[in-house]
């Protein structure tokens, strides 16, 4: 199974958000303390809160943008049909050219997995 960039972005908001929910209390109270420290404490003119609202949007935008720009693994662009592409990045990631071998072995696992239909459901059952 290989992602589009978008469900990339889309899972790794929602993992975001699982950190947030699991750890969201102990970061929500360092977070609110730092913020009353840092921001509101030392900036006049009461927009404290502002800084610290796009301070806390940095790594998010980070998080959000991070997967459109990371190139494919071998094994998802060799799975979306893109043989050639593949190949190259496989070559880059083992700093050879004798990766004919591994190479074929991504295609015939690639061509065994498209063959199997309802994984999800096969999985449940």
């Amino acid at each position: 199974m290989s992602f589009n960039g978008l469900q990339v972005v889309i899972i790794s908001n929602f993992c975001l958000i699982a950190y947030i929910f699991a750890y969201g209390d102990r970061m929500l109270v360092f977070h609110v303390m730092a913020a009353d420290r840092l921001c509101n404490g030392r900036i006049k003119g009461g927009w404290g809160w502002r800084l610290s609202l796009g301070l806390a949007g940095i790594p998010t935008l980070l998080l959000t943008v991070r997967p459109l720009l990371v190139v494919g693994s071998p094994n998802s662009l060799i799975e979306r049909g893109r043989l050639d592409e593949g190949k190259a990045v496989l070559r880059k990631i083992r700093g050879t050219d004798k990766i004919e071998p591994e190479f074929l072995e991504l295609v015939k696992a690639s061509r065994i997995v498209k063959q199997v239909k309802h994984s999800f459901r096969n999985l449940l059952k």
